[in-house]
């Protein structure tokens, strides 16, 4: 795939909270995957996939200690300050490499480094569907392409069934699923504006969402402004069932202190999935915290399982793309754990 000189954008942040705006630092440059649609002028970006993007703790090129970032076709990371001292040897690396970089921001003030400024809004291409990204404003980078396969696993799965997308954000798994046949689909965050966004994406992809409320019927597609642990006990109170429940929270355990708090949250979260889910269902639980290892992560699963009523069984795991690579000497890198479990 060669770069084709859309715009495009990478990131650096030292933050590991998944809602966290600070210290971001991004650059802009080619797409890789051939456009459809506005010319460049329209800073409409096309990828199919990002180039060593790393969400939560991630690999560390240049040797740099990495922390987050999302990029939409060309990424790196670094922490700020020293993207801030090594920035013009950063942009000659991704030219060398076959990614020229169109530009350089920084989140927090709002302020363009280096290059062309993007706007706030720009629309990218993975594995054929149709994404908007805020930049600008979004979290970390606007999106979290390291659940790019994942996305893409739940498109095959989701023909003629009902799946409830928690924790949507701008509804990445929703809309994805949608494109794949699903029956219905809904799309939980506590977020307006990303839901807002959420519902654009549908649009993107000749999809109509609605903003509606649960006790709405006849909706094929409904999205839900609501906090996931209120929608999850009223849904249940409602009798509502789903085939495929995708739950996919922030990090909750940014630091080892909030692993215990974090387990219990995880828990209770998977309860609730569970009560909703028709025999024969599939719960596709994610974590994105390197504090929270797979096995925590089984055992939360199979304790809110017992606590149901329910019986599990572990189908498939999921991670980070290809594109996240993880070394050695930093097992942090393994952060996304996807577990796919059928359920009784």
């Amino acid at each position: 795939m060669s770069a084709l000189g859309h715009p495009a954008w990478c990131a650096t942040r030292p933050q590991s909270d998944k809602n966290s705006n600070r210290n971001a630092v991004l650059g802009y440059g080619c797409c890789m995957e051939k456009p459809t649609g506005p010319p460049a002028s329209s800073w409409t970006s096309m990828a199919r996939w990002a180039c060593a993007a790393s969400m939560a703790e991630g690999p560390r090129p240049f040797g740099a200690p990495g922390r987050l970032p999302n990029m939409q076709a060309n990424s790196s990371f670094w922490p700020s300050l020293d993207a801030f001292r090594r920035l013009t040897s950063i942009i000659d690396a991704f030219a060398d490499s076959g990614y020229a970089l169109s530009g350089v921001i920084r989140k927090d003030s709002e302020e363009t480094l280096w290059g062309e400024v993007p706007p706030n809004r720009s629309v990218f291409e993975e594995n054929g569907v149709l994404y908007e990204v805020d930049v600008w404003h979004g979290h970390k980078t606007g999106f979290f392409l390291d659940q790019r396969p994942n996305r893409q696993r739940l498109r095959e799965l989701a023909r003629g069934k009902d799946v409830l997308d928690l924790f949507s954000y701008t509804g990445g798994f929703a809309v994805a699923a949608a494109l794949g046949g699903a029956k219905s689909t809904r799309a939980v965050d506590a977020a307006r504006k990303a839901v807002e966004a959420c519902q654009r994406n549908y649009e993107l992809n000749g999809l109509t969402a609605k903003v509606c409320s649960l006790s709405e019927g006849g909706i094929q597609h409904a999205l839900h402004v609501q906090d996931c642990w209120e929608f999850l006990q009223k849904a249940a109170r409602r009798r509502m069932k789903a085939d495929i429940v995708v739950l996919d929270p922030p990090s909750m355990a940014p630091r080892a202190s909030a692993r215990p708090k974090a387990l219990k949250a995880y828990e209770t979260l998977n309860q609730g999935a569970l009560r909703l889910l028709r025999p024969g269902g599939r719960l596709i639980s994610c974590s994105c915290s390197s504090h929270i290892t797979r096995q925590d992560l089984l055992n939360v699963v199979q304790a809110a399982a017992q606590d149901s009523g329910r019986k599990v069984r572990l189908e498939e795991e999921g991670g980070a793309g290809a594109d996240h690579p993880v070394r050695r000497s930093f097992p942090e890198g393994a952060y996304l754990q996807v577990l796919h479990l059928m359920v009784e």
